[in-house]
């Protein structure tokens, strides 16, 4: 993935860890020993979750992130990062099973078909143990569609802005995130297709899948979800 390359250095000062989506994941795995954070990219989520009795495994399919995981959080007996494809997750994991999963930072929609979402649905369900707790996180696409946004909100801070443009070509359903990471040094230009996934569609492939929605939420705030939610918090448990 070309858009993590070149962008893993920098992805720590565009996505700062989110005090309230860590909190909302504390409360929904309470108890919970075993965590996968699947598509971890640097590893914070991972570490901000991790306590003396749970071990958290992060994967992700870019090299270039799991340096930057290893190289911050990878200090630890309980803690590991891995490559891993959540598209061969039984091959991946051929023993291990997770009580809990997280999928967020709109990871889930980088697999650019329902056949191959539905396909590392299956796969999570092959390594979640019965009753574990899967959480996903995705842009409200329902909103994206309906109103035909072709941008998000530019992200700039003291170090970096970075621009974010959605293009569909006629009534595509494959987005191409555009964006540009503007540095003092030169900008960073990449393209990588994501698929429009929305509520109910998500909530159809998981429940064909084996897993049974509990709650969706607008935000990590737990906010009711509503058509112009800007983005979807799912959480789901395996039956």
């Amino acid at each position: 993935m070309l858009f993590y390359k070149d962008i893993s250095i920098y992805y720590g000062k565009i996505f700062p860890l989110n005090p309230v989506a860590v909190k909302f994941l504390e409360e929904e795995f309470n108890g919970k020993k075993k965590i996968l954070d699947l598509a971890c990219g640097d590893g914070k989520y991972s570490d901000a979750l991790l306590t003396h009795d749970r071990d958290i495994t992060g994967v992700d399919l870019d090299k270039g992130m799991l340096e930057e995981a290893e190289k911050k959080f990878d200090k630890r007996k309980n803690i590991k990062f891995i490559f891993g494809n959540m598209l061969e997750l039984s091959s991946v994991f051929k023993r291990e099973r997770f009580d809990a999963v997280f999928c967020i930072g709109n990871s889930l929609v980088h697999l650019t078909s329902t056949n191959k979402i539905k396909k590392a649905l299956r796969e999570l369900n092959s390594v979640m143990q019965n009753n574990g707790k899967l959480v996903v996180q995705i842009i409200n696409y329902n909103r994206i569609l309906n109103e035909n946004i072709n941008f998000l909100p530019t992200i700039k801070n003291e170090d970096i802005e970075f621009i974010r443009n959605y293009h569909r070509h006629g009534n595509s359903r494959i987005i191409d995130f555009h964006t540009i990471l503007k540095m003092p040094d030169g900008d960073i230009e990449s393209h990588q297709e994501l698929y429009s996934l929305t509520k109910d569609e998500l909530i159809f492939l998981a429940e064909k899948e084996g897993f049974t929605l509990e709650s969706v939420y607008s935000s990590f705030k737990k906010e009711e979800w509503n058509d112009q939610s800007l983005q979807s918090v799912f959480v789901f448990v395996k039956n």
